[in-house]
């Protein structure tokens, strides 16, 4: 145990002076959730971004979650499957010349679905695809902006299980953003500057039933995320 804590230190160590900022948390990419069970997770990620805004210039956008996931576990034939659903707060913030947007933390909710292709010795090779809605409210001076956003993420990616209870994993990810700006009944639409980018991560086993992770997503974002599951 003390060798498996003393590697996933030296991970996320190395996870967090790989990030800038802070992300949006896409996991292990394999289903690690075996047929019929529920494990629930508490997410905590932040993400930076650039967006390309409609008529403007590239601008940052910062946005902290906290989210509750829930995820069962079944098989489709000899493949692993896993099917989850995220719930929780958002917040949104983006700084432009003419007015910052400085929102508060709104409904955030995600749906995704993760399946194991293919296995070896120690590794697995895992796809999935998962869609997530956020929105936030900025209100000063009497005038309430909102921005609303949709993201969909595709990936696909590997996991190692011969280091104990640490499992490292990493691969590709396709990401497509989708959001509006509205105040005083005009609008503006946005979307992410870069789709592809990497992830990486890894999972602490702390006993039977609990177990912690970390991540970050970088290239097209800059983020890192935390979380804790819990097996039922």
């Amino acid at each position: 145990m003390k060798k498996s804590l003393g590697i996933f230190v030296v991970l996320f160590v190395i996870l967090v002076f790989c990030s800038v900022a802070i992300s949006g948390t896409i996991g292990n990419p394999n289903a690690t959730v075996q047929n019929k069970k529920v494990v629930f997770d508490f997410d905590t990620d932040f993400t930076n971004r650039d967006i390309d805004v409609e008529g403007a210039s590239v601008h940052e956008m910062d946005s902290s979650r906290f989210l509750v996931k829930g995820t069962y576990g079944l098989e489709t034939g000899n493949i692993p499957l896993n099917l989850y659903a995220r719930l929780g707060m958002a917040n949104g913030e983006v700084e432009d010349p003419s007015g910052n947007f400085d929102g508060d933390y709104g409904l955030t909710y995600q749906l995704g679905m993760k399946a194991t292709v293919y296995e070896m010795t120690n590794m697995q090779v895992g796809v999935g695809l998962q869609y997530l809605s956020m929105s936030s409210e900025d209100s000063t001076a009497g005038s309430t902006a909102e921005v609303d956003s949709s993201e969909i993420d595709l990936y696909a990616g590997t996991s190692y299980t011969g280091l104990g209870k640490v499992v490292p994993y990493g691969g590709l990810h396709l990401s497509m953003v989708d959001g509006e700006f509205s105040d005083s009944g005009f609008s503006v639409d946005f979307e992410q500057d870069d789709s592809i980018g990497l992830f990486m991560g890894a999972d602490l086993g702390l006993s039977d039933q609990f177990r912690g992770g970390a991540e970050v997503r970088l290239v097209n974002e800059t983020s890192f995320s935390l979380n804790l599951s819990y097996l039922f």
